[in-house]
């Protein structure tokens, strides 16, 4: 008999989800398929990497180029010799030596008078001790200029002492020296009460000062 038409046919080709595998170019339903190009059907082919090296490139990584790693760039890490280099450090230089301090301005002459009211009887003792002192600091320190001891007229048990110094500096330095302190030390038992009275030049004319012609 002829094919498929006896007792028993040919089973039929399936064409169902079990169906044998189509020729190229049919689909499930035996519709034709074009075929795939350049990844633009259901499953697209991975697109390419870009090549490297660009020519004369601009990227992170190229040859000849002005990224952070370039060789023989112009980047901020290029160097001539194709070595990454560090860019410089700019800020504060932390081994630089300090600025010296501003020098402080001159303070001008500086005065002092001393009144002692002496216990009486104690008037001469006192005296040698007085000129003594007066005698050492002048020889000792050059910038003392007036240093002197004065008795009050009418008032014999009263000394007043007027001293002036180029500037503070030196007085306070002249009461650094230890013969200013045995003075002290020597003369409180002929001294009653003294008067402390610190000046400051501000106007006269003294030769001493003036400036050589």
């Amino acid at each position: 008999p002829p094919q498929g038409t006896g007792a028993r046919p040919l089973p039929r080709q399936a064409t169902g989800a079990h169906a044998a595998p189509q020729p190229p170019g049919t689909g499930a339903h035996g519709r034709p398929v074009a075929p795939v190009q350049n990844g633009t059907g259901p499953y697209p082919a991975p697109t390419p990497a870009p090549s490297y090296p660009a020519p004369n490139g601009t990227g992170g990584h190229d040859r000849n180029g002005t990224g952070g790693y370039a060789q023989g760039g112009t980047g901020a890490h290029a160097s001539p010799g194709g070595v990454p280099q560090k860019a410089p450090i700019v800020g504060d230089d932390w081994f630089a030596a300090p600025a010296p301090p501003p020098r402080p301005q001159p303070s001008g002459p500086h005065g002092q008078i001393v009144v002692y009211t002496l216990l009486d009887g104690r008037e001469q003792a006192f005296d040698r001790l007085a000129n003594e002192l007066a005698r050492v600091a002048t020889q000792n320190e050059p910038d003392i200029l007036i240093y002197t001891f004065h008795e009050v007229e009418g008032a014999p048990t009263q000394r007043i002492s007027y001293q002036l110094f180029s500037d503070r500096e030196a007085h306070d330095e002249h009461q650094r020296q230890p013969y200013v302190a045995r003075f002290a030390a020597d003369s409180r038992t002929h001294v009653l009460a003294t008067n402390v009275i610190d000046l400051k030049l501000t106007g006269g004319s003294l030769p001493f000062l003036q400036a050589p012609r």
